[in-house]
Formats: C-alpha cells, sequence, structure tokens
C-alpha cells in the first residue's frame, strides 16, 4: 500500500506576538488558499522539501524569502494592521 499525501488546501491564521488571533476585513480569522493563490504557495513550499534546496545547491536565501513575501503579501491584502 502506498501512501503519497497531496497538498489539498491551505488555512493561514495570523496571531500577535502574545498568542491573540488577529480578525480579517471581513471579520473571519483565517485565510482560505484556493485557485492561483493555492498554486503559488504549493510551489513555493514544495522548493523547501527538494534535494536541491535540502542539499544548498539552490539559494536558500532567495527561496526563504519569496515564501516570506507570498505570506506577508497575503496578510496585508487581508487583515486589519493598526
Amino acid at each position: 500500500m502506498n501512501f503519497n499525501p497531496t497538498l489539498l488546501e491551505v488555512y493561514i491564521k495570523v496571531r500577535t506576538l502574545d498568542d491573540q488571533l488577529i480578525k480579517k476585513k471581513d471579520g473571519n480569522i483565517r485565510i482560505h488558499l484556493v485557485g492561483e493563490e493555492f498554486m503559488i504557495y504549493k510551489r513555493l513550499a514544495g522548493v523547501f522539501n527538494s534535494l536541491r534546496y535540502q542539499n544548498k545547491l539552490e539559494v536558500r536565501e532567495s527561496a526563504d524569502q519569496d515564501f516570506v513575501y507570498f505570506i506577508i503579501r497575503l496578510v496585508i491584502a487581508s487583515y486589519e494592521l493598526s
């Protein structure tokens, strides 16, 4: 029996340093990634599991930076930050 898990959906929640959940502009707490955003997340997250990344053949700083910028873009677009 082969078990090959696949990523089907992603939920993102944002917390403060004192562990308080931040509400989005529409009142919900989490972001549900679907469509194009999900595909971008899957591609960016897949880099971390690649052998090139693990064996340090790929530039780690740029992969990390791309992933963080993607998450920050989602947070700025969706959440009320004060």
